[in-house]
């Protein structure tokens, strides 16, 4: 599959001066959006559009519909250096299985890890694409998921999150207390700022190699 990157994420009420004050993040990967659509790129879209038509999935203009989620297939861009850059969207499932056929064997992302969360409340699947990872999240405990797959949360990497998190601080966006991640070599915080439009989580990597590594960093 010609997939190469996460392109765009398209968040309903996201609040553009949200964005700016997070600074570093590349303004033409996160805007705001009549429904939530996470983006792919590709070297030649159209191509890819009809080879997924031919996969079994629904195509409409640049968007096809995967697990009932709507999922654009763009050009691709030259991302901007910035100091935030993406690490990982969360997209909830009801049926992890089905997503392991439609974004492994249909998109032709890579399954680097599949495995089960702590009291099996959730089987979570990360596949690799581009320098990010899509984690795919079917909870199975007293909260199940319920309909159509759907963009949940998304991580974003910074090399100083003490840093960020004072920044962000004096420009009005509220952090939760830094903790360590559950994955080795990783620290997290979560940000409190409803005009971001969905979960957001700030990780940094301690440990170099460790962002190489698929897992949950929460």
């Amino acid at each position: 599959m010609m997939i190469e990157q996460i392109a765009r994420i398209e968040v309903p009420g996201a609040g553009p001066e949200a964005y700016a004050v997070l600074g570093g993040v590349p303004q033409a990967l996160v805007r705001p959006g009549e429904r939530m659509i996470l983006g792919f790129g590709a070297a030649d879209p159209g191509p890819a559009r009809q080879q997924l038509r031919r996969r079994g999935l629904e195509v409409d203009g640049e968007t096809v519909l995967v697990g009932g989620m709507p999922v654009a297939i763009l050009a691709l861009t030259d991302q901007p250096e910035c100091d935030l850059t993406l690490d990982h969207v969360v997209v909830h499932t009801s049926d992890a299985e089905r997503a392991v056929a439609d974004f492994g064997g249909r998109l032709g992302l890579d399954l680097r890890l599949d495995r089960h969360a702590a009291q099996g409340s959730a089987r979570m699947l990360f596949f690799r694409c581009g320098p990010a990872v899509v984690e795919v999240v079917q909870p199975t405990g007293d909260a199940p998921h319920d309909g159509p797959d759907a963009l949940w949360g998304v991580a974003w990497r910074t090399p100083d999150l003490d840093a960020t998190v004072r920044r962000l601080a004096a420009g009005g966006i509220a952090a939760s207390p830094v903790r360590t991640g559950r994955k080795p070599g990783s620290r997290v915080c979560s940000l409190r700022e409803r005009r971001l439009g969905l979960p957001t989580l700030l990780i940094e990597h301690t440990d170099r190699s460790s962002a190489d590594r698929p897992g949950d960093g929460r």
